[in-house]
């Protein structure tokens, strides 16, 4: 806790994530659960077919929406996660990789939008600096 209150940094890039976890947790429900519901629904009721079919436009556009969102905000988390860990010596390695894998995931999926390899792009970046910072963090390396 007293990372956070000592660096504002820390703080921005906990809500960040936070908010890149809802709107991502929000895409894929509405892709996982309320699309397929809506098509159970439907599926016996041949005279509204062109109502589902405008709630399936409905739930795409808000998947278009949610997650190029998620992921620019998961992204500039980790970027400032990384500027948090930039300030201490023994962190200035992991916090430099975190803000370029913040930085590039965030920027990519903003620019480039979400094609497939963009987005498998940005996900395995974030996910890489967060195995490094792990097996840092497990071999006492981190300054927290």
């Amino acid at each position: 806790l007293s990372l956070f209150t000592r660096r504002p940094p820390s703080t921005a890039g906990t809500v960040l994530f936070g908010l890149g976890v809802v709107a991502l947790s929000g895409s894929l429900i509405t892709d996982g659960l309320v699309i397929p519901a809506i098509a159970a629904k439907y599926v016996a009721l041949p005279g509204q077919i062109e109502f589902a079919r405008s709630l399936f436009v409905l739930c795409s556009a808000y998947i278009g929406v949610l997650m190029p969102t998620g992921l620019v905000l998961l992204g500039s988390g980790v970027a400032f996660w990384g500027i948090g860990l930039a300030h201490e010596a023994r962190s200035r390695l992991n916090g430099a990789i975190g803000i370029l894998s913040g930085l590039g995931a965030a920027i990519s999926v903003g620019v480039l939008g979400l094609q497939p390899f963009v987005v498998m792009g940005a996900i395995v970046g974030l996910n890489g600096w967060l195995f490094f910072l792990g097996i840092t963090g497990l071999r006492g390396k981190l300054a927290v």
